[in-house]
């Protein structure tokens, strides 16, 4: 089976896919940009490239791709599962707060790919069953939808960091200085299209650019200035791979000044021109 990922601008707090994952299925995944999808296997493996990684998942495995992490394929024989996609404010229309960052596995530097013992296969079989037919019957019962995943996710923090694992999420909240970093990655999600400077990240937590520096050394082991400019690369690949945007209109959208401007930020981290990478992904799809 393979899945071909199509990102679509966010349109409101909704989950706007589920799927089965089926054998010998070719499945259209409309992913939301910045937004969250949800891979879950019964049987079989699914071999996806993630951010120009390759990933394998197999059966009783579960994975949640944050937007960060760019599915550049999958492909995969005799898999069966589920999949569904959501963005942030699907969580946020009924908790008020980011309460996915609460979620040890949504961290970034992290692979959230969970192995699931037999009861905890079970159990998801179970729920995803229920939230596939639910979402069949109505897809716009947004509460009921988000009641299943709040389960599923809680089961998923329970296998992957125990020791952090609270019935009560509010028992696992971050430190002063990793909730202002959340804000931070929030802030940079909401505003790398516009800017990229410290300052201005800086100026919208009430901190000082030098002190930004510091807790952003200390959390991530990059500077501010890094953590941006990662996001950015991160949504130009993004780009490249999954749309028709010309390199100037991909300019444009990002905030470059010039194109030009634009394919020398590109070569910094890519050794190549935004052109050359987009001819080097169609090249591996022909081969594939």
């Amino acid at each position: 089976m393979t899945i071909h990922a199509i990102y679509q601008p966010q349109d409101g707090p909704q989950l706007i896919d589920m799927q089965l994952i089926q054998p010998k299925a070719e499945l259209q995944l409309p992913l939301l940009e910045g937004g969250y999808s949800f891979f879950y296997l019964s049987a079989g493996q699914l071999k996806m490239e993630l951010n120009r990684r390759q990933t394998t998942l197999k059966a009783g495995q579960a994975l949640l791709l944050r937007p960060d992490q760019i599915l550049l394929s999958a492909e995969g024989e005799a898999a069966e599962g589920y999949l569904f996609s959501f963005s942030p404010a699907f969580f946020e229309q009924r908790y008020h707060n980011n309460i996915l960052k609460a979620f040890a596995f949504v961290q970034k530097g992290l692979l959230a790919l969970v192995d699931l013992p037999q009861d905890a296969v079970s159990k998801l079989n179970v729920l995803l069953a229920c939230m596939y037919n639910d979402y069949q019957q109505e897809p716009q019962q947004l509460a009921v939808l988000r009641s299943y995943a709040n389960i599923i996710f809680f089961e998923l923090q329970e296998r992957f960091a125990p020791e952090k694992m609270a019935r009560n999420i509010q028992l696992a909240r971050p430190n002063r200085q990793e909730e202002k970093m959340l804000e931070f990655e929030q802030l940079v999600e909401e505003h790398f299209q516009s800017s990229r400077a410290p300052s201005f990240y800086a100026q919208k937590l009430f901190i000082s650019t030098n002190y930004l520096n510091k807790l952003c050394k200390r959390v991530f082991g990059k500077t501010s200035g890094a953590v941006i400019r990662k996001r950015v690369q991160l949504e130009a690949e993004r780009l490249l791979c999954h749309s028709n945007l010309t390199i100037a209109e991909i300019s444009q959208q990002l905030g470059f000044e010039t194109p030009s401007y634009f394919i020398t930020f590109f070569r910094k981290s890519q050794d190549c021109s935004p052109e050359q990478y987009r001819q080097g992904l169609q090249q591996e799809l022909v081969s594939a």
